[in-house]
């Protein structure tokens, strides 16, 4: 051990510049993953390892289960500091982590920081969301990012939205839900829990879950509305494996296409307190790829996206998903 103790002086770290302690650090994994029949380990504030004893003991764990994957809380900003520590990532310094997915902490910044008002001013609202995607060029593999909205660290998603507003933690889900990466909900979160005392910190954040009956009209309305959304996501390949075009606004909202060769699915986001008209001109160079019309998956209304006047009620959204040609 190291009496370094630099993440916490109660905590002492493992020095895993020992090679005998990193060989046993490669063995206590690798038996672990064996004995339990592992399909993955999530490994706590990854940066504060021994940045190249962590790297060869990722590299063991994975030479032996090359198809495991390994989460790693990168807690850091902005997004080239994060996808330093993603495995294949180009780095200057020729560094490789070895490291299959990190933690997209900008991304969830972005969320919670456009959902917390009403999006006023340069730069405020969904353009925050934009902003994080437009970084996804750094990141060796997007579709392997751990994408989030809350976790046991940080407040509840639904404390902070503004107004604790039902409407706005649905938003952060359907971005959730619809966006690259590997969603992760915390526990609670299925159905918006909020901390009972936020002024308490952890103990009222990390509190028991409610049996089914207990829930209030509004959470069960939250767990049927997230339960039918992420059954979508589970069944839908687009989603899985397509890539992202997604179009820039100012009237806080925010549309995306996630896109195959087989179709495509449209995303459009209202955070506005106001209803808003979808320019469907401005999707021209991506439309003239697949059929216009399609089915809202979440309220099962249908659209014509050669209209150019569909309205979006406030603090809403709808999915689409469009057949090709």
């Amino acid at each position: 051990m190291s009496n370094r103790g630099w993440f916490d002086k109660p905590m002492p770290d493992m020095n895993l510049e020992n090679k005998d302690l990193l060989k046993y650090f490669q063995q206590w994994a690798i038996w672990w993953i064996e004995y339990a029949d592992l399909d993955g380990l999530r490994v706590d504030t990854y940066p504060y390892i021994e940045r190249l004893p962590g790297a060869e003991w990722l590299k063991a764990i994975r030479e032996e289960y090359p198809n495991i994957n390994i989460v790693g809380e990168c807690w850091t900003r902005p997004a080239s500091a994060v996808a330093y520590w993603q495995s294949g990532t180009p780095n200057y310094d020729g560094f490789d982590s070895n490291l299959p997915t990190v933690m997209d902490f900008p991304l969830e910044e972005a969320i919670r920081q456009a959902l917390e008002n009403d999006g006023a001013g340069w730069g405020g609202g969904l353009t925050r969301v934009y902003d994080a995607l437009a970084m996804d060029y750094l990141y060796a593999d997007v579709n392997k990012l751990l994408i989030f909205v809350g976790n046991h660290d940080m407040d509840r998603f639904a404390d902070v939205v503004k107004d604790k507003d039902p409407r706005r933690v649905k938003l952060g889900n359907i971005m959730m839900a619809t966006m690259r990466g590997i969603p992760q909900i915390f526990a609670g979160d299925e159905y918006a829990m909020k901390s009972t005392d936020m002024s308490l910190g952890h103990s009222t954040l990390r509190r028991p879950l409610p049996q089914p009956n207990e829930l209030t009209a509004e959470e069960k309305d939250m767990f049927d509305f997230q339960s039918k959304l992420f059954q979508f996501r589970k069944s839908e390949p687009i989603i899985h494996n397509g890539k992202t075009m997604h179009f820039f606004s100012r009237d806080n909202t925010y549309s995306y296409f996630r896109y195959t060769d087989e179709g495509a699915i449209f995303v459009y986001i209202n955070a506005a307190d106001q209803p808003r008209t979808i320019p469907t001109s401005h999707y021209a160079e991506i439309l003239d790829k697949y059929k216009t019309s399609g089915k809202d998956v979440l309220t099962g209304k249908n659209y014509d996206l050669k209209q150019t006047d569909i309205s979006i009620a406030p603090l809403s959204a709808i999915i689409l998903k469009l057949g090709k040609k």
